[in-house]
């Protein structure tokens, strides 16, 4: 059941530097009643946010017999700031949670190869240790929340700011990046057209304040999303587009690739964005997705642990030896902690300018070792031969 029109009381949320103008405010939170709307009733855990986290961990704690609600502030479906890229390692979590076909059967780009380049034009480039998927978060996030509705999850879109605490006995937040500590970064995305086609590979192209990725999202269209910093954004006037010019100045490969390529779309902005860790649990109230981690999005990796969070939400929940809490925080740092360590150490060494060039012409010499980084930065894969899909408990 998917549902909109409530206002909450709350909830932060983050607010983007440059994305979509704010929702309309809707009518205070009442009894509703009649229509299959909200009338009050308790839920087993009430989920904030129905990105691939929210949306994930509704579908997973439903297939174990939990009552769920979910609140969006959106309505889906709805552009989304994202590179689009969905790793081998997810597609697993996406059987589990039913959805795989779908996500196959949508207009998304298999990605089997990664290229990255620095400024000098040196570049290197090798296989994926698995087939990925490139699809556009609007067509992504939609799927996901429409299958938790499928399943009986009562999904509320348009809901802004917070909710009572009185509505569950607990509550994911799951509604995207929370305050951080700097250093701050900012990101850029817009779609072009596509004159040069590199299907299935996925490229990264450092530059003096980041870099700017690339791949290929629909027939005709690469999706370009950038990490960059204020100084840098200002550089440019302001402008994306001249940021977009100087970073092409900067990288040879990466002007040849967008060389004559056409903006589609109205750029789209969000920042400032701090990395790293924010909360795993309090009292009743577990975090997911980027409330819990803002993952660098270097490593790729941000839908992937959304997704297997959900798989940890749901094991925390079906025990009964320690508390949920306990539960899902020792499990999210045993599977997520390595792979954070080494994104940290990745991006100190790819920031040094001379560390970069010699980092990519080694892995020119051995593309054996992208693909090792490309493995030590993610979760850990499953094979997609034996999904164990989440029990889906009966609905009354």
């Amino acid at each position: 059941m998917r549902l909109h029109g409530l206002n909450l009381r709350g909830i932060h949320h983050s607010p983007p530097l440059r994305e979509f103008p704010p929702f309309r405010e809707i009518p205070p939170l009442g009894s509703w009643g009649g229509d299959g709307c909200y009338d009050g009733t308790m839920a087993d855990v009430v989920i904030i946010g129905g990105g691939p986290a929210g949306s994930a961990a509704a579908i997973a704690l439903t297939g174990i017999g939990m009552k769920v609600r979910l609140y969006e502030k959106a309505r889906f479906p709805r552009a989304k700031l994202c590179g689009g890229f969905v790793s081998a390692e997810s597609l697993a979590d996406l059987a589990r949670l039913g959805v795989l076909d779908a996500v196959r059967a949508a207009p998304g780009i298999p990605i089997h190869r990664s290229r990255i380049t620095v400024p000098s034009g040196a570049h290197a480039e090798a296989n994926l240790p698995a087939p990925a998927l490139s699809i556009a978060r609007a067509e992504f996030d939609d799927l996901l929340l429409n299958r938790a509705a499928d399943l009986g999850v009562e999904v509320i879109e348009k809901a802004v700011a917070v909710l009572p605490e009185d509505e569950a006995p607990w509550m994911i937040i799951a509604s995207g990046r929370q305050p951080g500590q700097g250093p701050w970064f900012y990101g850029l995305q817009a779609s072009f057209e596509d004159r040069q086609p590199e299907a299935s590979t996925i490229e990264i192209h450092l530059v003096g304040s980041g870099y700017v990725g690339v791949v290929q999202q629909g027939t005709g269209r690469i999706n370009v999303c950038a990490l960059t910093t204020r100084q840098a954004f200002r550089e440019g006037d302001g402008s994306p587009d001249q940021a977009l010019a100087i970073w092409m100045d900067q990288n040879l490969r990466l002007r040849a690739r967008l060389s004559g390529a056409h903006r589609q779309s109205r750029w789209m902005s969000v920042g400032p964005v701090a990395m790293g860790l924010r909360q795993i649990a309090r009292p009743r109230r577990l975090f997911s997705g980027d409330a819990a981690c803002v993952v660098d999005p270097f490593a790729g990796e941000g839908i992937a642990m959304a997704l297997r969070s959900a798989r940890l939400l749901a094991q925390a929940f079906s025990q009964t030896g320690q508390s949920v809490e306990t539960t899902y925080t020792r499990a999210w740092h045993h599977e997520f902690d390595a792979s954070l360590r080494f994104h940290r150490i990745l991006r100190q060494f790819l920031e040094r300018r001379a560390l970069q060039e010699i980092a990519v012409q080694g892995m020119a010499l051995f593309p054996g070792v992208l693909r090792w980084l490309t493995r030590k930065t993610r979760p850990t894969y499953d094979e997609i031969s034996d999904p164990r899909p989440f029990p889906i408990a009966a609905q009354g």
